[in-house]
């Protein structure tokens, strides 16, 4: 076979493409793998390069005779890598040939790897921003990777995870349970459970299995959560939740029992709720109402709420009379009034008496049992009648009032007494409200407070808050003067407490005395009942705590005990000792 044959079998037998061209540009070479890189079913050879190869390279390195190394190029969407030389013969340019090959695929892979890349750097970015521990084993159970949040949610440095086993980590006392990760890796599902550290902290942990292809697990990935720092953030948001959804609670309750309209009690108490439900009830009728309660428990807001909530409220006022702030020389002229003339210093035009003015509306006695037994009498005969007679008047008055009467005393024992009439009594109690003290609503401590602190803010323009604890302590109190005081504690510790946040020492010294006093009380110990187990809890305090002080390991804590290792760690966390 002659040399031509041979050059010829060889290129065309060659996997990279070649293509070469003479001094104007015709191909004169192009061999069989370059026609299938570029899916040309037929020969080129003798026609115009470009005509194949728009603005090809390689008529520059005709014209140059400089040679292109390395060179990329696109056609008909495929990539291409190609060396370009010169073809020198007798130190003249005669042609020009291009090696090249097609790296479409080789570019995807590249293009894929970056990405890959890119997304590896993205997802451990990820991984550290997260709050919650991260800490991944492979299928031996080795520690191959931690986020800086598990450092953190643990105390422990990377130095005590490089290298290591999470079953070195417990052996070594890091852990006091089994790894939770380990049982995941072994029972081959989603593990959720809590794990104590070394460090006293204890952790939510959940341990997730990642699996290959062919179900094999090659990963487990845990996730810690501290929740020692839950808990207080719990607790924190619990206290908030009580203090600002509470009312807001309520209000739904008075709305669903339909008479939230110009309701002028905050309470979520059930004893209340069911009061508010039968001064309602009550509003819609003309009967007369004696509302009983200690002082301050708001038995003035009761009478508002009949009053507001009945049809008078749109026909006649609510008048409210205090019958032991009037003196007992003016009562009568001050419930009936009087005529002109009637006697020295009377008005020239007369004066209507309370009970006129009432008239259409409601008239609101209240301790109702301060009235002399001479006045009881007449305001008998008001009842029973609807008339009267003015000071010095001779036709009688006749009125449309209803008649709402309030007491923090016991009519009752004051009848059998003979201090207040009994037909009278039973006059005014037709339908009897007992208004519970505050000491028997603890539940509606903390709604009240939340009220009242908000009522003060906007008058003094202020924007304090309650330490979660102050709040806690102020539901110790018994409240003797009831809401009433309640409210004027508040004002005071607005207006007294130097920063933003109300805090204990702010309370005033009576009350801090008084609850503490009742706190030692509570705390003399009776060998019976819920005390003795108290009694029982604060030795077990004691003596673990000695324990710890002396030994060195739990375990060690156990076996001085003579309880078990797991009974230890399980009083250590009800106690919350570490």
């Amino acid at each position: 076979m002659k040399f031509p044959e041979i050059l010829n079998v060889l290129i065309e037998s060659v996997h990279n493409g070649i293509l070469a061209i003479n001094t104007e540009g015709i191909v004169t070479v192009c061999n069989k793998a370059a026609r299938m890189m570029m899916g040309i079913d037929k020969s080129i050879e003798g026609q115009p390069v470009e005509s194949i190869i728009s603005n090809t390279q390689l008529l520059n390195v005709l014209k140059t005779g400089e040679p292109q190394y390395a060179e990329k190029f696109i056609y008909r969407n495929k990539t291409f890598l190609s060396n370009r030389t010169p073809i020198i013969l007798n130190n003249q340019i005669v042609g020009a040939v291009a090696v090249f090959q097609d790296i479409t695929d080789i570019e995807k892979i590249s293009l894929e790897l970056s990405t890959l890349q890119y997304l590896n750097r993205e997802l451990n970015t990820i991984i550290d921003s997260i709050d919650d521990g991260v800490l991944v084993i492979d299928e031996k159970g080795k520690i191959v990777r931690v986020n800086k949040s598990f450092e953190r949610v643990t105390g422990l440095n990377h130095q005590e995870y490089s290298n290591s086993s999470l079953q070195s980590l417990y052996e070594k006392g890091l852990l006091l349970y089994t790894p939770i990760a380990s049982a995941a890796l072994e029972k081959k599902e989603v593990i959720t459970n809590l794990q104590i550290i070394s460090t006293g902290k204890e952790l939510i942990i959940t341990a997730i299995p990642v699996t290959d292809e062919y179900g094999k697990i090659n990963k487990v990935v845990t996730t810690a959560r501290d929740i020692t720092d839950l808990n207080k953030l719990k607790q924190e948001l619990e206290q908030s939740q009580k203090l600002s959804e509470l009312y807001r609670a309520q209000i739904n309750q008075l709305s669903k029992k339909r008479f939230i309209k110009d309701n002028k009690i905050v309470t979520r108490n059930t004893k209340m709720l069911d009061i508010l439900e039968l001064s309602h009830r009550i509003a819609q009728t003309e009967t007369t109402v004696l509302i009983l309660g200690e002082s301050g428990v708001g038995k003035e807001l009761i009478a508002e709420n009949i009053h507001n909530w009945s049809d008078r409220a749109k026909k006649g006022p609510l008048v409210e009379v205090n019958c032991s702030a009037i003196p007992k020389e003016l009562l009568e002229s001050e419930f009936f009034g009087y005529e002109s003339g009637s006697f020295t210093g009377a008005k020239k035009d007369g004066k209507p008496g309370l009970f006129e003015i009432a008239s259409e509306g409601s008239i609101f006695l209240d301790e109702i049992g301060d009235l002399p037994l001479e006045m009881q009498a007449k305001l008998l005969r008001v009842l029973e009648t609807k008339q009267f007679l003015r000071l010095g008047g001779l036709k009688p008055k006749t009125i449309n009032t209803r008649f709402i009467a309030a007491t923090n005393q016991d009519l009752e024992d004051k009848v059998k007494n003979g201090l207040f009439r009994e037909d009278l009594f039973y006059r005014l109690n037709v339908v009897p409200i007992v208004v519970p003290p505050l000491r028997e609503r603890q539940d509606d401590i903390p709604i009240l407070l939340a009220f009242f602190l908000n009522r003060f803010n906007q008058k003094y323009r202020y924007s304090k808050s309650f330490k979660s604890e102050v709040v806690s302590f102020l539901q110790k109190y018994h409240w003797p003067g009831n809401v009433r005081e309640l409210k004027n504690i508040i004002e005071r510790l607005v207006l007294i407490s130097n920063q933003n946040v109300i805090l204990k020492e702010d309370i005033p010294e009576n009350i801090l005395k008084s609850i503490e006093s009742n706190e030692i009380k509570k705390k003399t110990y009776s060998l019976s009942g819920q005390y003795l187990k108290e009694l029982k809890e604060e030795l077990e305090i004691i003596i673990l705590k000695e324990a710890m002080n002396e030994f060195t390991s739990m375990r060690k804590i156990a076996e001085e005990l003579g309880l078990s290792h797991t009974a230890i760690i399980k009083k250590m966390r009800k106690y919350k000792l570490s």
